[in-house]
């Protein structure tokens, strides 16, 4: 005689199996919410310049925060700075153009003395981009580092310097 098997013995993999997707289901959640895809945008920018898209990300994220005027964590803050100061040429000329965004906040002394460093860089497109912030600072020394880069031998600098003290002549 065959044993009839009970509903409960039928259907007793039902509620393990629907509490593994409801968890399942409920990291994914908490992963997207903490995790933001990437933008197609710097996906291909990031691929168009050969350089990591997460990384490339997180730069824009935190110049967009500090555009915004919102305040950038200690971590936040750190990660810029080595962004501004390390050896990827992508994001040490983005953000020697973009380190005035600190202006008023309470990285602004920290990011004026990188500034101060960047306009000495080797590389002449973060010179040039670093007096674009020296002059946003309003410091007092971006009209003697113009002048001093109008005998630059790249162009970038020079260019740079010439506009900006042709501009200031106008005024």
């Amino acid at each position: 005689m065959a044993r009839q098997t009970s509903f409960r013995d039928q259907l007793g993999w039902v509620v393990p199996v629907l509490l593994g997707l409801a968890t399942v289901v409920v990291c994914g959640v908490v992963y997207r919410a903490t995790h933001r895809p990437i933008s197609p945008r710097i996906v291909d920018e990031a691929r168009a310049l050969s350089i990591d898209a997460s990384q490339l990300n997180d730069v824009s994220q935190l110049d967009t925060k500090l555009f915004e005027k919102k305040p950038l964590t200690a971590d936040e803050w750190s990660r810029y700075k080595a962004y501004a100061t390390g050896s990827n040429l992508v994001f040490k000329r983005k953000l020697a153009r973009h380190l005035s965004a600190t202006l008023g906040s309470k990285y602004e002394p920290y990011a004026r003395s990188i500034v101060k460093e960047l306009i000495r860089d080797a590389d002449p497109q973060t010179r040039a981009n670093a007096l674009i912030s020296l002059r946003k600072f309003d410091d007092p020394s971006w009209r003697e580092v113009a002048r001093q880069f109008l005998t630059d031998p790249a162009v970038p600098p020079r260019q740079m310097g010439a506009t900006f003290l042709e501009q200031d002549g106008k005024k």
